[in-house]
């Protein structure tokens, strides 16, 4: 998440092939929020690495304190989505009403479709006497 978070940083632009969804001003903010959480990852995987091979009772404890916030973080943002699932619910739907999907990017997925069917079909014309026979099962 660094690493991505600092790309983004960097590159505004790196987006723009998405045009999914709009951030609007709120780009920074969620650039910045993966950068500290990719920090925060670093941290405490180096605390727990770290405290791991030097068998450090400090850098253990702080892994350990961390990951307790963590989960505790984790339980109260859930029991925040449970209360407030209506409007949850409600800003989600606004926003995926909203999309606006990149014409391109439909036609790849299409073409893409197309030529998997076109190798299913293939490998189903060629492979029928061998389909639901055992007698040519290697194992």
């Amino acid at each position: 998440m660094l690493g991505v978070g600092i790309w983004l940083y960097l590159d505004p632009g790196a987006l723009e092939s998405i045009k999914m969804v709009d951030l609007g001003s709120s780009y920074d903010a969620v650039v910045f929020l993966m950068m500290i959480a990719g920090a925060i990852m670093m941290i405490v995987g180096f605390c727990g690495c770290f405290g791991a091979i030097k068998e450090s009772t400090c850098l253990l404890g702080t892994y350990v304190v961390f990951l307790s916030v963590i989960f505790a973080l984790e339980i109260g943002t859930g029991i925040y989505a449970f209360v407030v699932y209506g409007d949850l619910q409600t800003t989600i739907n606004k926003s995926m009403a909203n999309l606006h999907f990149n014409e391109t990017y439909t036609d790849e997925i299409d073409a893409i479709v197309t030529m998997e069917q076109k190798c299913t079909k293939q490998f189903l014309y060629f492979n029928k006497s061998k389909l639901g026979s055992w007698s040519y099962n290697e194992y």
